[in-house]
């Protein structure tokens, strides 16, 4: 299966490169309990840190395009391995990236923030939760988002998903853990397609802070993050201590499942794809708006994706 992710989160295992595909031994029989060919790895997650790996394997991912990534034990990523070249015309779209100027960014943060802000009052309406206020909200963001709605809508969004006692904390276990690892598999994929459309991960248009080296992954990220919480909320495990494996497995299957488009249907991981090149072809002054998936995505995802049944 191509685009699989790979999650070492128990110690003891061993992982190196034979003959192309990627070896996860245990450290006391020496057998192989995985074996995956390494063009079918969409990426690599190390939630443990009790496992070793050759160096093979730190040059064999990126070298087709895998990042790997270091997470703690909530899930929060502490570093990626991404490739240094990953498309042919980098150095083109890198020079356009950083001539970017400031209205532009401005502008393609709009449609992002009102992008993500439908997404949430869609998820809002397909859980029964009130929605008007986001989709009021939604109306009222300028060129750039100066009132910072995206914030006021998270700040309300959260609390009518969840209940009124929620509070988004990355530390947090249960529901927050839950969220933490959907939105690092996002970030992952993200991450990826950002490189191969030649993108430097860095330059923003929006996100700031100067200790975050994937501050433009962070502002692609975002209108696919209403996604990640509705499938938290549809699984009751969620609410458990401890991150559940069906938790996992529906994260996984999200990505890979079909969304609707301007182009038709297609997988989440390919819509994520879409976007990065849509920015190249903005930058490049080939087409003017972002590719982002329509409104609707999230109801159609909600009722054939089949991970609710």
């Amino acid at each position: 299966m191509i685009d699989q992710f790979v999650e070492v989160s128990s110690g003891g295992y061993y992982l190196h490169v034979k003959r192309g595909f990627l070896l996860l031994e245990n450290k006391e029989d020496d057998e192989a309990d995985a074996k995956i060919a390494l063009d079918d790895i969409h990426a690599l997650i190390i939630s443990t840190k009790w496992c070793s790996f050759s160096n093979k394997v730190m040059i064999a991912l990126p070298e087709r395009g895998a990042p790997v990534v270091f997470c703690d034990r909530k899930y929060q990523p502490i570093s990626f391995l991404m490739p240094v070249n990953g498309n042919y015309r980098q150095a083109a779209v890198m020079d356009a990236q950083f001539r970017a100027g400031l209205p532009m960014r401005k502008r393609l943060w709009k449609e992002i923030v009102v992008s993500k802000i439908e997404f949430q009052a869609e998820v809002l309406k397909i859980c029964n939760r009130a929605s008007l206020a986001l989709e009021c909200l939604s109306k009222n963001v300028r060129s750039g988002d100066p009132e910072n709605v995206e914030a006021q809508a998270a700040a309300y969004y959260f609390k009518e998903l969840f209940g009124s006692d929620f509070r988004r904390d990355r530390e947090e276990a249960g529901i927050n853990t839950a969220l933490n690892y959907g939105y690092m598999v996002l970030r992952a994929t993200v991450a990826r397609a950002v490189v191969g459309a030649g993108l430097h991960p860095t330059p923003s248009l929006h996100h700031k802070h100067s200790l975050n080296c994937m501050r433009l992954v962070d502002d692609l990220v975002e209108p696919f993050r209403p996604f990640v919480d509705l499938v938290v909320f549809r699984t009751p495990e969620a609410s458990n201590e401890d991150l559940q494996p069906r938790m996992k497995a529906r994260m996984i299957s999200m990505l890979h499942s079909k969304l609707h488009g301007s182009d038709g249907k297609t997988t989440m991981i390919r819509h994520i794809r879409l976007l990065a090149q849509s920015l190249v072809n903005i930058l490049m002054e080939e087409r003017k708006r972002l590719q982002l998936p329509e409104k609707s995505a999230l109801i159609h995802f909600e009722s054939e994706s089949g991970l609710f049944d």
